[in-house]
C-alpha cells in the first residue's frame, strides 16, 4: 500500500482547487495496482478544496480522505505530513503537492523502484515531465477554474523532460519504518504552527537532510508518466486570478 499526502489551500488562490481536481483525476483515470490512499490536507474554511474532495469521495472509487487543520497548522506542510507519518499503515508514503499528476503505471513503477533499492527511508524519482512554459500552465488553469468532475491532463506534447537531482518538496517517497520512528520532523521547530500562509518551503530540505544524516537516503528510482503542472501565480496575499 502507498499513501499520498497532498496539501491544498485554495482560499486565496483558487487555481489550486483546479490543480487538486486534476491531481485526483489522474488517480481515477490511471488507477494503480498498488493499494492507494490519498490524504488531502486543508482547512475547515477552504470550501473550494473541500468541494473537490467531496466530489471524488461520492462519485468515484478513489480512497481519498480529508485532513482538516487549523490554518496555522496547515501552513507548515511538515505538520500535516507528520500527522500522517506517525499514523500511517502504508508501506510507503509519497509526500506530494497538488500540481503533480500520476499517469499510467507511475505509482506501480515507483513502488517497484523503491523496493528494488531496498525500501530506503527516503528516495525520489529520477525525473518528471513539466510544462514547457509557465504560460501553458496558466492557460490550462484559467480554462479549468470553474471545472467540475473529472478533468483530463494537458496534452503530453505540452511537457518537457526534467531531471530531479534531489528529494524535493513534492517527490519525497518515505518508508513506514522510518516515519513511525521519527515522523516527518517530529518534535522540531518545523512542526510548530505559524501565523501566515506558507512562510517558506524549506521543511522538505530539513527532512531530506535528517534522513541523509541517519543513512537512510538512497536513489533515485525510475518511474514513468509523472507530470508537474507549471504555473506562475504562487504567492499568497498578492496575485489572484
Amino acid at each position: 500500500m502507498i499513501e499520498i499526502v497532498t496539501h491544498c489551500y485554495a482560499e486565496e488562490l483558487p487555481q489550486y482547487a483546479s490543480m487538486l481536481r486534476a491531481h485526483l483525476s489522474s488517480f481515477v483515470l490511471h488507477p494503480p495496482k498498488e493499494e492507494l490512499e490519498v490524504v488531502v490536507a486543508t482547512t475547515l474554511t477552504d470550501l473550494k478544496t473541500i468541494d473537490v474532495v467531496t466530489y471524488f469521495e461520492k462519485n468515484t472509487t478513489l480512497n481519498v480522505v480529508l485532513l482538516l487543520l487549523e490554518p496555522s497548522y496547515l501552513w507548515r506542510r511538515a505538520i500535516g505530513r507528520n500527522l500522517v507519518a506517525m499514523q500511517t499503515k502504508a508501506d510507503a508514503v509519497w509526500f506530494c503537492d497538488a500540481d503533480y499528476l500520476f499517469g499510467c503505471g507511475c505509482i506501480d513503477k515507483a513502488m517497484e523502484g523503491w523496493r528494488s533499492l531496498g525500501c530506503p527511508s527516503l528516495t525520489w524519482p529520477r525525473s518528471t515531465q513539466i510544462h514547457a512554459t509557465h504560460e501553458m500552465g496558466d492557460e490550462y488553469w484559467r480554462n479549468h477554474i470553474e471545472a467540475a468532475g473529472i478533468i483530463e491532463a494537458p496534452p503530453q506534447e505540452h511537457f518537457v523532460h526534467h531531471k530531479l537531482r534531489k528529494a524535493i518538496g513534492g517527490v519525497q517517497l518515505a518508508s513506514r519504518e522510518y516515519l513511525k520512528e521519527f515522523g516527518y520532523l517530529n518534535n522540531t521547530n518545523w512542526t510548530k504552527p505559524v501565523n501566515c500562509p506558507f512562510p517558506d518551503t524549506m521543511d522538505d530540505v530539513a527532512f531530506r537532510r535528517q534522513c541523509e544524516a541517519r543513512g537512510g537516503l538512497k536513489g533515485p528510482f525510475h518511474t514513468e508518466n509523472l507530470f508537474r503542472l507549471r504555473h506562475s501565480l504562487v504567492g499568497y496575499g498578492s496575485k489572484k486570478f
